[in-house]
């Protein structure tokens, strides 16, 4: 991902791809920041999307992870244009309105007064996205997730398998389901498991191959094979 932000800093075409791609990332942002739902005509989504192209302009590998450096771009250039749609509602003036004509322009600081969002907060937000188009409610998965430990095991491979396995990657993404012949014949796990357990299966590989630095973490175990 680092690499094709550094690309796309002198390539207009990768750059239009990323955009593109991370659109969903760039209404997750600003839907959580605003606390409400938008669209791609929400100027709030403008604003966003400019910061977010202004984000691979600025990107350098000094800065971390690039979703996360982005939702901070994102972040900080919505406060300000929240900061001026509060003025221009509340009617604010600029100091210079008051007395000589020559004086200083000075503007009253308006502190806003929403709480700041969280990395983690965007990640689940963006990963609850891109789930629904898997038709897997991100708040459910609790349901789906193995109960006893030998069930555990056996997921935990077939997660492992999968995420070192591009083609079955591939697969997933453009059906949106697991590919569970291919999985039964590499793996030799039980076709009942797998069904039973496709969204949990599904969510894992998803979040794991992603830019979800935070949500995988807690996910490391099933990449590695261990249990928790």
């Amino acid at each position: 991902m680092e690499d094709r932000v550094l690309l796309a800093q002198n390539d207009d075409y990768v750059r239009n791809e990323l955009i593109k791609e991370y659109k969903n990332f760039i209404l997750s942002s600003t839907g959580i920041t605003l606390g409400r739902k938008v669209t791609e005509e929400d100027d709030a989504c403008s604003v966003a999307m400019l910061a977010f192209n202004e984000a691979i302009d600025k990107f350098d590998e000094s800065k971390g992870k690039f979703l996360s450096f982005a939702g901070i771009c994102i972040r900080a250039r919505l406060n300000d244009w929240l900061r001026k749609e509060y003025r221009q509602r509340e009617g604010i003036i600029p100091f210079s309105s008051i007395g000589s004509s020559d004086a200083e322009e000075t503007e009253f600081d308006v502190e806003d007064p929403r709480a700041e969002i969280s990395d983690a907060a965007i990640e689940i937000e963006c990963a609850r996205s891109e789930l629904e188009k898997y038709k897997i409610s991100f708040f459910d998965l609790p349901q789906y997730s193995p109960k006893s430990f030998k069930t555990k095991l056996e997921c935990q491979r077939v997660i492992k398998h999968l995420i070192s396995d591009e083609e079955a990657i591939d697969s997933i993404k453009k059906k949106k389901t697991l590919p569970i012949k291919r999985i039964v014949e590499k793996t030799k796990v039980n076709e009942k498991l797998l069904e039973r357990h496709r969204k949990y299966i599904i969510a894992c590989v998803v979040i794991l191959d992603g830019e979800y630095e935070i949500i995988s973490d807690y996910l490391k175990f099933a990449k590695k094979g261990g249990v928790r």
